[in-house]
């Protein structure tokens, strides 16, 4: 690789001579970008479509396995044929479909029930060689609907994890959220309500030795069973797994919904 983007020109030459030095510049250009941005990326923007099977993708950059994938006009992707029951689709840049300008369309971005795992070498979220840009928890064939911003996506509807459940006085582990195998991250709504006895709700992450957890909410008689839910981010194990006590014996009861989940760095 020539790292003097302008060594290749001649530019005393005139007419195609000159076209053809600024394509060399410009895929040197790339050449260079790449390798010196590994794991770059400028997210796109993602917006769930009316019907539940398609999406569009807004302008964006992903370096891929050594290429920089350039997005350039909102795109249209439907994820076709997938079978998808209460599980998530991904979305990959297609390593072998990008061009030589590096510009991509909806033919180069592909749809797989195949999670990513993250690269230390490609510094991003791969399956093989395509990288995975987004993911989408999907009900009967349907992608459910979503709000994205930033680093944030928030269903549509939320997802029920407990209902009225019982909470041990010692940590245990509670129902997995619906978790993407890229994310450990999601925004819930907790409900703690009291039935009994005062007491506080905590949480942590499954597998943590932490001795207290972090608190959620206490229980009042004077608020009674019209607790307000409260929201926070919870960070869980692989598996979307945390663990939650009640600091006293009771019958009180813990309803949690996910609202959705968080897109990691490099992604």
């Amino acid at each position: 690789m020539a790292l003097n983007i302008l060594e290749v020109i001649d530019v005393a030459e005139g007419g195609d001579k000159v076209d053809e030095g600024f394509t060399k510049c410009l895929n040197n250009w790339q050449a260079l970008s790449a390798e010196l941005l590994p794991g770059y990326m400028r997210r796109s923007q993602f917006t769930w479509v009316t019907g539940g099977t398609t999406l569009t993708v807004g302008g964006g950059i992903y370096e891929v396995n050594g290429t920089l994938a350039r997005i350039t006009s909102s795109l249209t992707t439907t994820a076709h044929g997938l079978t998808a029951n209460g599980v998530y689709i991904y979305l990959y840049i297609d390593y072998s479909a990008i061009p030589a300008t590096g510009i991509i369309d909806n033919t180069d971005l592909i749809w797989s029930l195949t999670g990513p795992t993250w690269s230390h070498t490609k510094l991003g979220w791969y399956n093989g060689n395509d990288r995975c840009i987004f993911g989408e928890y999907c009900v009967s064939n349907l992608m459910e609907e979503f709000e994205h911003f930033g680093n944030k996506v928030l269903f549509g509807d939320d997802i029920n994890i407990l209902n009225a459940a019982a909470i041990a006085a010692s940590f245990t582990d509670v129902a997995a959220v619906k978790f993407p195998t890229f994310s450990i991250m999601f925004p819930v709504a907790v409900r703690w309500t009291w039935v009994d006895t005062e007491c506080t709700l905590a949480w942590r992450t499954n597998g943590s030795a932490s001795a207290a957890g972090a608190a959620i909410a206490v229980s009042d008689a004077n608020i009674g069973p019209n607790a307000s839910p409260t929201h926070l981010d919870i960070i869980t194990d692989t598996s979307g797994i945390i663990e939650m006590l009640e600091t006293g014996a009771s019958t009180n009861t813990c309803t949690m919904d996910q609202l959705g989940f968080y897109l990691p760095d490099g992604m």
